[in-house]
């Protein structure tokens, strides 16, 4: 049995920041609601990673973009924020 995961029908954005912190780099990653009223906060979600480097920052952001429909990003060297449409139809898929 295949289960799929579907993305909303509204916009498909996944906004990133990389920053310096205390132990390196930071690299946030988030997705806003649709409609945020009435949620404590106005994403679905948002994941922050602590990393060593800027490189190591960069290469996790390229695997994040590539994993969520994004083609060529292997050799992106992208800026410290930004956001990037992200594909609306199915992205993965977990086998039972």
């Amino acid at each position: 049995m295949t289960s799929t995961m579907y993305a909303f029908a509204s916009e498909h954005t996944l906004h990133y920041q990389i920053t310096n912190d205390t132990s390196g780099y930071r690299l946030s990653l988030w997705e806003m609601a649709a409609h945020p009223e009435g949620r404590p906060k106005p994403y679905l979600y948002r994941i922050n990673y602590s990393l060593a480097s800027w490189e190591e920052a960069q290469a996790l952001l390229r695997q994040h973009l590539a994993l969520n429909g994004m083609d060529c990003v292997s050799d992106l060297t992208l800026p410290r924020q930004g956001k990037v449409r992200i594909l609306p139809h199915p992205t993965w898929s977990l086998e039972a």
